[in-house]
């Protein structure tokens, strides 16, 4: 799993795709992820978007936001502007602006 989601251009790749990719059942996929990294693959997904969204809005300064946003497939963005700010305990324009 771990494998596919790092050789993978998947951005919004759900935990029953993540399961059939893997070649297991989503009980099995959780009991994987949670021996091995102490989360579920959904809060190992979560995590790995955040990521992928905090590295482009630092280090893509000719991409706005917003459209960062939109290319990561988020729909809300005051939501996830609360949810980032409980992830990084920064809002995304004050990534942009950090150095």
């Amino acid at each position: 799993s771990l494998n596919y989601l790092n050789t993978s251009s998947a951005i919004n790749i759900t935990t029953p795709e993540l399961a059939a990719v893997s070649f297991c059942c989503l009980r099995n996929l959780e009991y994987a992820f949670k021996s091995v990294l102490g989360i579920t693959p959904k809060q190992y997904l979560i995590k790995r978007r955040f990521q992928l969204i905090y590295l482009s809005i630092k280090y893509d300064r000719t991409t706005s936001i917003h459209q960062i946003l939109n290319n990561f497939g988020v729909l809300n963005p005051g939501r996830f502007a609360q949810d980032y700010y409980k992830f990084y305990t920064e809002y995304p324009h004050q990534t942009r602006n950090s150095k």
